[in-house]
C-alpha cells in the first residue's frame, strides 16, 4: 500500500503500469534516462525508482515535472494509477528540442 494525493493505493499492478508508462514514453521520444532526469530536474534514482514501480509516496514535486517531460497531461499519473491512459498534449517545439539537445550532448 502507498499513499497517492491522499488516498492509499494497495495495487502494486498499477504502480508497475506507470512504470511501464513512463519507459514507453520516454523511449517514444527517444530520451535517454539521463536526459529524462535532466529535463525533470530529478535524480537519476528518483526516475529509476518510478521506472521500477518503487515509489509509494507520488507527490506534485516528482510528477509535475515528469508529466511535463514527457508531454502528458498533469493528471496523467492520476489516470494510469487509476487503470486508465495517460493523455498526451502538444508538445512544445523548443521543449522538444531541449531535450534532443540533451541527448545528443550525451552522445
Amino acid at each position: 500500500m502507498f499513499l497517492f494525493g491522499g488516498r492509499i493505493v494497495a495495487d502494486m499492478e498499477r504502480s508497475a503500469s506507470l512504470a511501464e508508462a513512463v519507459e514507453r514514453r520516454r523511449k517514444e521520444l527517444g530520451l535517454t534516462p539521463n536526459a529524462l532526469a535532466e529535463a525533470t530536474g530529478l535524480s537519476l534514482q528518483a526516475l529509476r525508482n518510478i521506472r521500477r514501480g518503487e515509489i509509494r509516496q507520488y507527490q506534485e514535486r516528482l510528477t509535475f515535472p515528469l508529466t511535463q517531460a514527457l508531454g502528458w497531461s498533469p493528471d496523467s499519473i492520476d489516470r494510469i494509477l487509476a487503470g486508465g491512459d495517460p493523455v498526451v498534449v502538444e508538445v512544445d517545439d523548443d521543449a522538444l528540442s531541449q531535450l534532443h539537445a540533451v541527448v545528443e550532448a550525451q552522445g
